[in-house]
């Protein structure tokens, strides 16, 4: 072998030669660049999104400084910090809301407050719910849709709403969605189509408390984006609805934010 060359020098023209000097800096350079632009894309893609390590939840960026749970919180997530929340003694007719994944229910606002707390001290992170107008702008976009559907008979491709199943299960005689997703009550959480910010459920499965009050009194809180058991009729991202902040019911649920 002739130690003075590399294999590197044989190209395709025979009197193309290439020091090995040459070759060697030319594939570092190529090298480098291929490595710079992955740990770009690598940082880019791990700064949208956040995945909690105690509880499992999945976070998304909405705005500067600001993650959204992908989700609504879930039993197994909530129970994380209160075990005892046991909601097998609560049924719709027969029908559970006790699975691991679907959306926690029978949570007042206080409570949806004292997880966010829970979790931020074990944590040292910031969670908290979102204000009003935090949670219409994730769930319009960032622009100014109201739902994710232009014809009722589509809205169960994104939304657990009272529909045909809801309507057989319970005798409703008011109107109803004209389409059937299958579930009566609460469904497991993203089984939907997604927002183009990534968020699931914004709309239907549960009323979800927000961190803001009515200027009526701080006893009554706000909440956003219907729920199971909620017609056509005002559904949408700026339909939000007041309640006393004590309030627990089997179609109210909550999601977090992330200050990050």
């Amino acid at each position: 072998m002739n130690r003075g060359r590399s294999f590197y020098y044989v190209l395709e023209h025979p009197c193309s030669v290439m020091s090995e000097v040459t070759v060697m800096h030319t594939i570092f350079a190529v090298f480098i660049v291929l490595m710079l632009s992955l740990g770009v894309a690598g940082a880019e893609d791990s700064a949208s999104a956040y995945t909690d390590p105690v509880t499992g939840m999945e976070f998304v960026k909405v705005q500067d400084g600001l993650y959204m749970g992908k989700y609504e919180v879930t039993n197994a997530q909530f129970k994380k910090f209160r075990p005892a929340h046991n909601l097998k003694k609560y049924t719709h007719n027969g029908h559970s809301f006790d699975g691991d994944n679907q959306p926690v229910v029978y949570v007042s606002q206080s409570d949806a407050f004292l997880f966010g707390d829970w979790l931020s001290r074990k944590t040292g992170m910031k969670y908290r719910l979102p204000e009003e107008n935090e949670w219409e702008r994730a769930c319009k976009e960032g622009g100014d849709t109201e739902t994710y559907w232009d014809d009722d008979r589509d809205a169960c491709l994104y939304a657990n709403v009272c529909d045909k199943t809801c309507k057989r299960a319970f005798g409703f005689k008011s109107e109803t969605f004209d389409c059937d997703d299958g579930f009566a009550v609460t469904s497991p959480v993203g089984r939907k189509k997604p927002n183009k910010f990534g968020l699931y459920d914004m709309l239907g499965n549960v009323w979800e408390w927000t961190n803001t009050w009515k200027v009526i009194s701080r006893d009554v809180g706000v909440m956003e984006g219907g729920s199971w058991l909620d017609e056509p009729a005002g559904f949408g991202c700026s339909n939000s609805t007041m309640a006393p902040t004590s309030l627990k019911d089997n179609n109210i649920g909550f999601r977090l934010v992330l200050e990050k």
